[in-house]
């Protein structure tokens, strides 16, 4: 709820990075000079370095300065921050039962760490980055961050960068820096491998050198739709993200012997490979154009039922619903809470109480007494 109210806080931030799809196209806006350095900038520890004091403080004053906040919650910014404050106290218990506090800092692991981090950095960079005063502003071409990660663009000689990371360094003695600049011409930044070439930046996909190469092997208890899911994911990443055709057909033929040896059938990930030319090309062209599509007889599922998976049965079962307009989402567990499926009974009960149960096959319907009761 909290994460919620102050996520769009976050958001709106100017240096804010969704993901690599959006980082990439704000690259793609950009010129460089020849003599620009791109680098990039981590924050070392960010979560538990981030001040409470201070972080409070900022996300208070956003709060109401935030026009839109009564569109998400009736709660005053005062009870917002009280409810914040009291959210991010973390204790921690030894083996021996001894009782720790956390005094600063904020708790990794809990979901309200991020905006609130996020809400922070913009105050640093808006007041110390972005600052018309500031020595340095004329050098930052630009300046996009996610978390803790920072890229940038910087106009000036190497010595004034390093000069103004030592800057940036002594004004939280929490919140430190380090700088990684290119290195021919070319920097790693999240999964982006980022090349300098006339004026432009082109990338493609980058793996860290202690990358595994293992994804979810084909004969893992999973639905083969959301295997098959992975696979796509990730051609679809190697066609946004690769500027060059030489770099798209490696990364795609990488893609296919690493998924041929985590045990997918090889007919059905060249498949996936051939297919994916027309529907990324497609994607393509008619990205950015509003398309108005008239769908007949579509009004979404009637129903969405969580059931364990089972191997072999799921798929047909979930054919079965589809046609019903029933929607089936595996999940672990006998039976469901109420939450999950609006009662709490099991499967074949749920889908008595839709008419469904009814308009199964026998074979499906027995199957389904047999694993979910």
């Amino acid at each position: 709820m909290l994460t919620d109210i102050i996520n769009p806080l976050d958001e709106k931030g100017d240096s804010y990075i969704k993901d690599t799809y959006h980082f990439k196209e704000l690259l793609a806006q950009v010129d460089i000079e020849k003599d620009d350095i791109i680098g990039s900038l981590d924050v070392v520890g960010m979560f538990p370095n981030i001040p409470v004091k201070k972080t409070l403080e900022v996300v208070n004053e956003e709060l109401r300065n935030d026009k839109s906040l009564r569109l998400r919650t009736e709660w005053k910014p005062q009870d917002i921050s009280r409810l914040l404050e009291a959210s991010i106290e973390t204790c921690f218990k030894t083996m021996d039962g001894k009782i720790y506090f956390q005094r600063d800092g904020l708790p990794i692991g809990k979901s309200i760490s991020k905006p609130m981090a996020g809400i922070y950095m913009h105050w640093f960079e808006k007041k110390y980055v972005f600052n018309e005063e500031s020595t340095f502003k004329k050098n930052i071409v630009f300046w996009k961050r996610q978390l803790d990660d920072i890229f940038f663009i910087w106009r000036g000689t190497k010595h004034d960068l390093e000069l103004f990371v030592w800057t940036l360094n002594g004004i939280e003695h929490k919140v430190q820096f380090t700088l990684e600049v290119e290195k021919d011409n070319y920097l790693p930044f999240l999964d982006v491998g980022i090349m300098k070439a006339e004026g432009k930046l082109l990338t493609k996909v980058y793996r860290k050198p202690t990358h595994t190469q293992q994804y979810i092997n084909w004969v893992s208890n999973h639905p083969k739709n959301m295997l098959l899911g992975v696979l796509k994911g990730l051609v679809h990443r190697a066609h946004v993200l690769c500027d060059r055709k030489e770099d798209l057909l490696e990364e795609l033929s990488l893609l296919k012997d690493v998924f041929i040896c985590n045990g997918y059938p090889e007919t059905l990930v060249l498949k996936t490979l051939n297919e994916s030319w027309p529907k990324e090309t497609l994607k393509a062209v008619l990205k950015g154009v509003k398309q108005e599509v008239e769908v007949e007889n579509s009004t979404g599922y009637f129903e969405v039922l969580h059931a364990p998976y089972v191997k072999g049965f799921s798929e047909g079962l979930q054919r079965k619903l589809h046609r019903l307009q029933v929607g089936l989402v595996p999940k672990t567990g006998e039976t469901q809470p109420a939450a999950d499926i609006g009662c709490s009974i099991p499967l074949k009960e749920s889908l008595k109480q839709a008419d469904l149960y009814s308009k199964l096959d026998k074979s499906h319907r027995s199957t389904i007494s047999r694993y979910y009761i």
